[in-house]
């Protein structure tokens, strides 16, 4: 059983009817295939709930107490453990990437799609890392904090087309799961890896890309100034 204060363990859920499509053959086959990967969003999510749980251990230990003491501006605190984060999430998706090559995994839109997928990915989950970082500086309860990272990233993942396409979703649900940015990040890491055939009909790369944008712009629009305000008034 995991500690109170550990990060939720990943979900892995299958994919739907199309989970399975394009196994690479064995390598010892004659028709042997590339991979082509119908999840490239995978390293995407999940990246960014340690900064919560990292901002709760520091005030439960007075780390921010003593950062409070000193000559700095309190945005400062809060960017050094976000950009931090993002180091950490380049080593961890590079890594993922690495491991996937070695396995058979292969893009399909030239390795400037390649590298504009992992900027897009790593941009989402750096603004994502000011939500979870407001959500440790105003929840204190190690758990409260897991139980908020779960009301918010399992719904919305779920109800998004990671899993399954949102086709197959009920019309009252769809209308939603089309337009929340974890599909458009889907959307927009497929399109820049797997090219504009992985992409459902009527939507184009650069406009999922141009979406996912400016989701992640929003986010960090409303997420800074928040997270930088809840530090303030932690003390």
């Amino acid at each position: 059983m995991p500690s109170p204060g550990a990060p939720p363990p990943s979900l892995s859920l299958p994919g739907g009817p199309h989970d399975h499509r394009d196994r690479p053959d064995p390598p010892s086959s004659p028709d042997a295939r590339p991979y082509r990967c119908d999840h490239p969003e995978e390293p995407a999510r999940g990246r960014s709930a340690p900064t919560a749980y990292g901002l709760n251990n520091d005030i439960t230990k007075g780390v921010l107490d003593r950062f409070r003491s000193l000559p700095m501006a309190r945005s400062a605190v809060l960017a050094g453990r976000t950009l931090s984060d993002l180091v950490r999430s380049a080593f961890i998706l590079s890594l993922q990437l690495t491991v996937g090559i070695l396995l058979g995994f292969r893009w399909h839109n030239g390795i400037a799609g390649l590298l504009a997928a992992m900027a897009v990915a790593l941009a989402f989950g750096y603004a994502c890392s000011w939500l979870m970082a407001y959500l440790g500086l105003i929840i204190r309860n190690s758990e409260a904090i897991q139980a908020a990272i779960y009301l918010v990233v399992f719904p919305m993942t779920l109800t998004s087309s990671v899993f399954l396409p949102t086709q197959t979703m009920p019309g009252w649900l769809q209308a939603f799961a089309e337009h929340q940015p974890i599909t458009i990040i889907a959307n927009a890491l497929r399109g820049l890896t797997l090219g504009q055939g992985a992409l459902p009909a009527g939507h184009t790369i650069t406009g999922e890309t141009l979406l996912a944008l400016g989701w992640t712009a929003g986010i960090l629009a409303l997420f800074t100034p928040l997270a930088i305000r809840a530090y303030g008034r932690s003390g």
